[in-house]
């Protein structure tokens, strides 16, 4: 394409010494079909807009070049309140450019192939991903009446694999745990590969020789009471002792609760009913589904200002399997994450 991209190639080859037929095309689309065709062995692009198909793959980066955003020589205020813009932007948001980089550029060629690297983990383990999960805990993860995982959990991972490009198909299994105890233990005796979830609960991970992985979901947290709220609903607080993030929520919003721990959510709901408890929390989207039994009538909520982030976890020695989860993860857009999220609340 003229302009930048055709510089950029001319410079690249010089430099090496390398004699090529450069071609020039006045569209993307004429250079697309010139590749399917055989009319050209290969073509310099933008990597993240080089849309992804059967006859193109990435090789290598050749340049960067820099974008302005340009205005009339005349209308030299415009430059001054631009610059000035950008400059705000970028102190009170330095990561706003990267944001849109995944919102718009997801699906190109570079985010979606697999690298050496990727390959190498997956040639490794048999082009598999043994993932754990926690149980009964939908709308994120559990295992439905036919003994298969079922939540945002598998619909992400089938979502976000089927748009990466692999030499073969990448198998995905599943291993359901009623406590995340036991998933830390099955990850580091490499019974698994991942788990699911983890917060983004910096110290838990670093004690857990864990790495998270991109966000997966972020959800708001409900405060689940009886009848109505006083000063002493939050006096004590029933927790889960089987949900880290429950508790390292707990622990980090309501510090000067008292935590009593129980062995199921049913039972710290129960607790609440009961007058045994002040309150409980619960994750905004199971609260909407657990709350519809008819015996928890009396128990209402309130949403906390805090939300949490739920993320894969892997071992700190096995950044291949990282890497390809946020490859993954990557190809996700918000209308993906919705429709995960309300298929289960119906």
């Amino acid at each position: 394409i003229p302009g930048l991209l055709q510089d950029a190639i001319g410079t690249w080859l010089a430099d090496r010494n390398i004699k090529s037929e450069i071609v020039v095309f006045e569209d993307v689309y004429q250079r697309d079909v010139a590749l399917e065709q055989g009319d050209i062995d290969a073509f310099i692009g933008e990597g993240s807009s080089v849309s992804v198909n059967e006859f193109n793959k990435p090789l290598l980066k050749i340049a960067s070049v820099n974008m302005y955003l340009c205005v009339s020589k005349n209308r030299s205020d415009i430059l001054k309140e631009l610059n000035m813009a950008l400059s705000e932007l970028d102190s009170n948001d330095p990561f706003y450019v990267n944001q849109l980089s995944e919102k718009y550029f997801s699906n190109s060629a570079l985010t979606v192939r697999i690298s050496p690297a990727e390959h190498e983990w997956l040639d490794n383990h048999d082009n598999t991903l043994r993932v754990g999960y926690m149980d009964n805990f939908l709308p994120y993860c559990g295992t439905d009446s036919k003994g298969n995982a079922a939540g945002i959990l598998v619909d992400a991972m089938e979502v976000g694999f089927k748009k990466i490009k692999a030499n073969h198909e990448i198998k995905i299994t599943y291993q359901p745990f009623q406590n995340a105890e036991d998933m830390v233990t099955a990850i580091h005796n490499h019974d698994i590969d991942v788990i699911f979830p983890v917060s983004n609960n910096v110290y838990y991970m670093e004690q857990n020789d864990l790495f998270k992985s991109k966000e997966v979901i972020t959800s708001a947290m409900n405060l689940v009471y009886l009848n109505k709220m006083d000063e002493d609903t939050t006096a004590t607080i029933a927790i889960n002792r089987h949900n880290q993030i429950q508790y390292d929520y707990a622990q980090t919003n309501l510090p000067d609760s008292k935590m009593i721990l129980y062995d199921s959510v049913s039972e710290c709901l129960d607790a609440v009913n009961s007058g045994h408890a002040g309150c409980a929390i619960l994750s905004g989207l199971r609260a909407s589904v657990l709350l519809r039994n008819s015996k928890y009538i009396n128990l209402n909520y309130i949403e906390l200002p805090a939300s949490t982030t739920k993320c894969f976890g892997v071992s700190t020695h096995n950044l291949g399997v990282l890497s390809l989860l946020d490859r993954a993860l990557n190809t996700l857009d918000s209308k993906d994450t919705l429709t995960f999220t309300y298929k289960y609340l119906e």
